[in-house]
């Protein structure tokens, strides 16, 4: 942790409500993204990144320097992201039962690339905890003992859980791209 996170951190201990602003201009982007990657929705992503300061902010007593000050606040977003994407699959099928149909649209109204779309795919295919492993590792460039601790588990774990992911991420592109090509390999 860089000298003036801390004390920022200490600042904010005491009272100085205004020094949270440089805790969250450090990591907001970094927060942001790891919650897109989680949630996959940027305005979901946006709201639980609001929801972890606020929680940061209010129980930045309970930190100890113990650990990094950015695995604490991971170990925050990853918590708020299993809670939002339990509440979701809940609601999910409260409005399956309702409308009676499962058919969804793509959530985001912006256009991806190919590739993007396919890794997205692959990356919502997996439970949340092997999604977290894989963004904390892939976009997070964040080494296994560092997920082991926010995801509370030991390392050789979180490497076990990152190659699991990893293979069905693997094999769900390799069944995609076949059913994409499968109408041009039929060809008599």
């Amino acid at each position: 942790m860089r000298l003036e996170t801390q004390d920022i951190i200490a600042r904010v201990k005491q009272g100085d409500t205004e020094a949270f602003a440089g805790i969250v201009r450090e990591y907001q982007r970094r927060i942001y993204v790891y919650c897109y990657h989680m949630l996959g929705h940027a305005q979901e992503a946006e709201d639980a990144v609001q929801d972890i300061f606020v929680k940061a902010f209010e129980n930045i007593g309970q930190y100890r320097p113990l650990s990094s000050f950015a695995s604490w606040l991971y170990r925050i977003a990853y918590h708020c992201c299993m809670t939002r994407l339990k509440q979701k699959k809940i609601l999910g099928r409260l409005l399956a039962r309702l409308q009676n149909s499962t058919s969804r649209a793509e959530p985001d109204g912006y256009a991806q690339t190919y590739a993007d779309h396919l890794l997205r795919g692959a990356m919502l295919q997996l439970p949340p905890k092997e999604r977290a492993v894989v963004v904390l590792r892939l976009i997070e460039d964040r080494d296994y003992e560092e997920i082991a601790a926010l995801l509370h588990m030991k390392t050789p774990g979180a490497r076990k859980l990152f190659e699991r992911a990893r293979k069905k991420m693997k094999a769900y592109l390799l069944k995609e791209e076949a059913d994409e090509l499968e109408p041009y390999l039929n060809i008599r």
